[in-house]
């Protein structure tokens, strides 16, 4: 398997919809969530800037791709890989693996994308700004 990050997750009723499924937008959800756990342990210094106020992180596109449904009950591994960050923009992959119990486990329910980009305010406006090489090597070290 490709190093990854990850993050579980237990599905509860709030995350589903009348038929008791988990309801498409939770899975962006929780690829926010497990980026912003990925930049809190590797690079706590750009988290330290967001709050504040003096860098942005902006995504420019998201994708989910369904193929296992996800009920309340279910535990869910997130795994985030670098899809092939560039100088500019953070290239993510996440891979939704239900886990547990016996017959139903590790099933890849879902996949998703981000793309995601540093910004600075420069002369009154917020422009697209270089990522930190530190944080280019530790996400190559996630690179599926």
């Amino acid at each position: 398997m490709t190093n990854a990050f990850t993050m579980r997750q237990v599905v509860t009723f709030e995350d589903s919809n009348l038929l008791g499924n988990t309801y498409f937008v939770v899975y962006f959800s929780w690829q926010g969530r497990c980026r912003e756990l990925f930049l809190l342990r590797y690079a706590p210094e750009l988290v330290l800037e967001m709050k504040a106020g003096s860098l942005r992180l902006v995504t420019s596109s998201a994708s989910c791709e369904f193929f296992e449904e996800l009920v309340p009950g279910d535990e869910v591994e997130l795994r985030l890989t670098d899809r092939g960050s560039d100088e500019h923009t953070l290239r993510l992959a996440f891979a939704f693996v239900r886990i547990g119990p016996h017959d139903r486990s590790n099933v890849l329910a879902s996949v998703g994308t981000q793309e995601v980009r540093l910004m600075r305010p420069n002369e009154g406006r917020w422009a697209p700004a270089p990522l930190p090489v530190e944080l280019k090597q530790t996400v190559a070290r996630f690179r599926d």
